[in-house]
C-alpha cells in the first residue's frame, strides 16, 4: 500500500473553505505522479515477461495501491474475438465464476465494446461475494476499466472493494490503464515478432538442409553417368519436382519476409540485427540492419540517409555514453554463460542534432560451441519517461523547499518577542504567535479559533494594506495600547500571503509626548524671561 499523509485540523476561513484544500490537492497530484512513476518502473522491469506473469503482477500491484480486496485481468483475443481471464488477485482464473466473455457480454464485454469505464457503487449485499477462510464478504463497489492504446482495447481490469472508491483512485486508474495498455500492446507485438523470427529461422534451416540434400543428389547423378541414360526421364522428373519444391519454399520464405516487414512496420519499437563475421572481427564496416521504424525514430527517412553500417550506429552515441555502451555490448557478445544481458539506456543523436534517451535490448544466437552468429534486438524511446522522472524530482525539491519555509516561519513565530501574524491578501488571519496574544492581554489557554474571533478580540474591522501604520488596540483587560504594525507580502508555492509585525509603542509615544510637553514648557519659560527682561529695562530707563 502507498502511505497517505495525515493532517491536523486546520482553521476554517471566514468564507467556509478549508485553507488546506489546495495543499491536499497538491499532495494528491504528487502522490499520483510518484505512484505512476513507480508503477511505470514495475511495467518496465516486467516488460519481457509472459502475458500471464505480467498481468498477475499488474493486477496485484493495482489492488495493493487502491486498496481493492480482489481483482481480475482480462486480455482481448483478436483471432477468436473473445476476452480471456489471465490473472487474478484474491482469486485465480480457475476459481472465477466466468473466465471468458464475448465482446458486449456482461460488464467485461460491454466495457470492451463501449471503450468506457464502468463504476458501480452501493452494490446490493450478497450480489458480489469475496471468499475468505471464514466465509464470504459482500463487496461495496466495483470498477471495470478498459485498457486502451491508440483507440484499440487490449484488455480489461476489474476491481472490487469493500468501500466506495475515492475519486483520486478513480483518476489514478484511468491514467494508469493507458500505460498498462501500451506495455501490453508492446508485449503482444514482441511475442508475435519472436514467433515470426523463430519460424523464419526454422524454415531457413530446413531450406539449407534441403539444398544440401539436393547437392548430394546431384553428386550421385554425376557418379552414375552410365545409369543416367536409362533413368534420365525419371531423374529429370525428380529434378523438376525438387526445383518446384525449392521454388515453393523460396516463395513461402519471401512471403514470410513480407509478413515480418509488415509486423516490423506496425510496432512502435525499432528493430536491429547484426551478422557476426566468422573471424569474429566486428568493426565499423560490419553490416548493420535496422527497420524503417527505427530510422524514423532517429529522424531518418530511408537507407540512403542512414546506411546500414555499424559505424553509422556507433557515431550516434553521446560521447559520455559511448564507452559504457560498447563495454555492455562486448560483455554480452563474448559471454557464453548468459550472465551478461544486453539491456542499456543511452543517449542517441537524432538527425536534427538533438539528443534523446533510448533503451537498447538485444540477444545473441550462438552455435553449439557458444560462438556468436548474429545479434538482434529492439530500440525503445524512453525520453518521455526521463522527462517524467526529472519533473518528479523537481516537484519533490519544491515540496521540501516549501516545508523548510514553513518550519522557518514556525520558529520565527515562536521566538519573536513582538507580535507576528499572517493573513491572506483579503485580510483573513490564519496564524499568530503567543506574543500577539500577550499584547492584547489574552489568556494563552483560550486562543481564538478563527480569524473573525481574532479580529473581534483586537476590536478591528479589518487590516489596513499600508506597509507601516499605527493602530489603537483595545485589550481584553480593558486597557488600550498604541501599536505599530509593519506588513510585507511573500509567496509560498503559488499562494500569496502577508505577514504583520506588531510592536507596542505606548511607552515610546508617551515619552515622546512628555518630551514635547517639556520643550513647550521651556519655550514658554524662555518667553516669560524675555518679557520680564524687557520690562526691567523699561523701568530702569
Amino acid at each position: 500500500m502507498i502511505p497517505t499523509a495525515t493532517y491536523e485540523q486546520e482553521p476554517v476561513a471566514a468564507n467556509g473553505q478549508n485553507p488546506s484544500m489546495k495543499q491536499k490537492s497538491l499532495e494528491d497530484r504528487l502522490w499520483m505522479d510518484s505512484t505512476l512513476s513507480r508503477f511505470d518502473e514495475v511495467l518496465r522491469i516486467n516488460y519481457d515477461k509472459t502475458i500471464e506473469v505480467f498481468t498477475d503482477l499488474v493486477v496485484a500491484e493495482t489492488c495493493e495501491i487502491v486498496g481493492a480486496i480482489s481483482g481480475s485481468f482480462f486480455v482481448v483475443d483478436e483471432q477468436r474475438n473473445i476476452i480471456l481471464a489471465t490473472a487474478g488477485f484474491g482469486c485465480t482464473p480457475e476459481t472465477m465464476a466466468k473466465t471468458q466473455f464475448k465482446i458486449g457480454e456482461g460488464i467485461v464485454g460491454q466495457v470492451v465494446k463501449s471503450k468506457a469505464t464502468r463504476y458501480i457503487e452501493n452494490v446490493p449485499a450478497q450480489s458480489v461475494l469475496v471468499a475468505s477462510s471464514l466465509g464470504s464478504i459482500s463487496a461495496a463497489s466495483l470498477i471495470c476499466l478498459p485498457l486502451i492504446f491508440n483507440e484499440k482495447v487490449y484488455g480489461v481490469i476489474e476491481l472490487i472493494s469493500l468501500r466506495p472508491l475515492e475519486n483520486k483512485f478513480q483518476d489514478f486508474l484511468e491514467r494508469l490503464c493507458k500505460n498498462i495498455a501500451s506495455t501490453l500492446q508492446s508485449i503482444q507485438n514482441n511475442m508475435r515478432t519472436r514467433e515470426l523470427l523463430i519460424q523464419l529461422q526454422e524454415e531457413a534451416s530446413q531450406r539449407a538442409a534441403q539444398e544440401e540434400e539436393l547437392r548430394q543428389n546431384l553428386e550421385e547423378l554425376e557418379a552414375t553417368q552410365e545409369q543416367m541414360q536409362r533413368q534420365q526421364s525419371e531423374l529429370q522428373l525428380l529434378k523438376e519436382n525438387l526445383e518446384r519444391e525449392v521454388a515453393d519454399q523460396t516463395a513461402e520464405l519471401k512471403n514470410l519476409m513480407q509478413r515480418f516487414d509488415l509486423a516490423a512496420s506496425t510496432t512502435t519499437e525499432g528493430l536491429w540485427d547484426i551478422m557476426i563475421p566468422s573471424n569474429m572481427e566486428v568493426d565499423g564496416t560490419t553490416p548493420f540492419w535496422c527497420s524503417d521504424t527505427m530510422r524514423k525514430m532517429l529522424g531518418y527517412a530511408n537507407e540512403q540517409e542512414f546506411p546500414g553500417l555499424l559505424q553509422n550506429w556507433i557515431d550516434l552515441y553521446h560521447p559520455e555514453d559511448t564507452a559504457a555502451v560498447e563495454k555492455a555490448f562486448l560483455d554480452h557478445l563474448f559471454d557464453v554463460t548468459g550472465k551478461y544481458k544486453y539491456d542499456i539506456e543511452c543517449r542517441l543523436r537524432l538527425k536534427d542534432g538533438s539528443y534523446q534517451w533510448f533503451r537498447a535490448v538485444g540477444n545473441t544466437l550462438r552455435d553449439p560451441q557458444g560462438r556468436p552468429i548474429r545479434v538482434a534486438g529492439s530500440l525503445i524511446n524512453v525520453q518521455a519517461q526521463k522527462d517524467i522522472d526529472k519533473l518528479h524530482h523537481e516537484l519533490v525539491a519544491e515540496k521540501q523547499r516549501i516545508e523548510l519555509m514553513a518550519q522557518t516561519l514556525e520558529k520565527v513565530l515562536v521566538s519573536l518577542p513582538d507580535g507576528l501574524f499572517t493573513s491572506d491578501m483579503d485580510g483573513n488571519i490564519d496564524r499568530f504567535n503567543d506574543a500577539t496574544l500577550h499584547l492584547i492581554a489574552a489568556n494563552p489557554d483560550h486562543k481564538p479559533e478563527n480569524a473573525k474571533d481574532f479580529l473581534k478580540m483586537m476590536r478591528l474591522e479589518r487590516l489596513n494594506n499600508h506597509q507601516r501604520y499605527r493602530q489603537k488596540l483595545f485589550c481584553l483587560d480593558g486597557s488600550t495600547k498604541l501599536v505599530e504594525l509593519v506588513t510585507n507580502s511573500f509567496e509560498i508555492g503559488d499562494k500569496k500571503q502577508r505577514v504583520f509585525y506588531m510592536r507596542d509603542i505606548t511607552d515610546a509615544v508617551r515619552k515622546e509626548q512628555d518630551l514635547i510637553n517639556t520643550l513647550e514648557q521651556l519655550e514658554e519659560a524662555k518667553s516669560n524671561l524675555e518679557q520680564a527682561s524687557t520690562s526691567n529695562r523699561k523701568l530702569k530707563n
